[in-house]
């Protein structure tokens, strides 16, 4: 077969895509369905093998608009398939490589509808908890092993459910009040001091969560958890049910927040003003109340003020 610049030719046959279904789990599923190699189907289709990699992520314009034509549909049906929308806000909580979740009851019904290989988006968006098309929970994949999160934060779930709705829902939200949603999600999962009640409890490093979600520590020292350096805030479903129920307690009561930073002194308060002022700052470096962050920060005034009378002049907003 010989490829050009030529747009590519409409397929004889376009199958549906599933409800929610990813861009690239439609586009195998016609490379399975016509018998060839997924590479030679993305070169049929105009595209090469590496954007077809990385296509639910960065969707190109030549892309879109090669597939609008060969698979008849718009550019935006096409667009609707990606973590387009969210890439700006929560794309550090889209699970890179294979899905970190799963829905059982949408994996049943795939198999009746013989779309086995079926591969929703939601199994790699870090802020669901529940399954967008059939609103059955979400469970964990770990090694091709499929299994249900712990109930240790049943008792949260409403709150949980909350917050996956509010960050869903976060482009609505004015560019302020969305950064500071997502500087929420780190900061509840930072480092807090120590307290009196820790040794009993054989706690030997708490979180900031435990503060607005009690017995947050107690289930961590259990199954401790490590945060992915590349995406930080995909977190098993147990932390996460914790995680969007402290988030949705934040957003109703805002003496939560507080409560966060007297949890946090010494190196904890330095670390807690560092990510707060570094999150807002790149996320929007002409807020207004960032001033007034910094100049309440001991941090900025110990360390950065002191710097910028020694050396050249920098930005305000400019952090390390």
């Amino acid at each position: 077969m010989i490829f050009d610049a030529t747009p590519p030719d409409p397929l004889p046959l376009v199958l549906d895509e599933a409800p929610d279904e990813s861009l690239s789990s439609w586009l195998i599923r016609h490379a399975q369905f016509y018998g060839i190699a997924p590479s030679t189907f993305s070169r049929r289709v105009g595209i090469d093998m590496l954007t077809l990699a990385r296509i639910d992520r960065r969707l190109t314009a030549g892309a879109a608009r090669a597939l609008a034509i060969a698979m008849r549909r718009s550019r935006t049906e096409i667009a609707s398939m990606t973590h387009q929308q969210h890439e700006d806000r929560l794309a550090p909580m889209i699970a890179r490589g294979k899905a970190a979740q799963t829905c059982v009851e949408c994996q049943l019904r795939h198999r009746s509808d013989k779309r086995v290989t079926v591969v929703l988006k939601s199994w790699s968006q870090g802020w669901r908890i529940a399954c967008p098309v059939c609103g059955s929970r979400l469970q964990e994949v770990d090694g091709g092993e499929v299994r249900p999160p712990s109930d240790a934060f049943e008792h949260v779930w409403d709150e949980a459910r909350n917050g996956e709705e509010l960050l869903t829902n976060i482009e609505r939200l004015a560019a302020d009040r969305a950064a500071f949603v997502v500087a929420l999600l780190h900061l509840l999962l930072l480092h807090r001091s120590p307290t009196r009640s820790d040794a009993p409890r054989q706690i030997a490093r708490g979180r900031v969560l435990d503060v607005v979600v009690p017995g947050f520590d107690d289930f961590d020292r259990r199954a401790r958890f490590t945060i992915n350096g590349t995406t930080p805030l995909v977190v098993p479903l147990t932390i996460r049910i914790a995680l969007l129920a402290g988030l949705s307690r934040t957003q109703n009561d805002p003496d939560f927040y507080k409560r966060m930073e007297n949890a946090c002194s010494g190196k904890e308060s330095i670390r807690f003003d560092a990510v707060k002022i570094k999150l807002l700052a790149d996320a929007h470096p002409t807020f207004s109340y960032l001033q007034q962050i910094r100049d309440s920060s001991p941090f900025w005034s110990r360390h950065f003020q002191q710097r910028r009378s020694k050396t050249a002049p920098v930005s305000p907003y400019r952090t390390v």
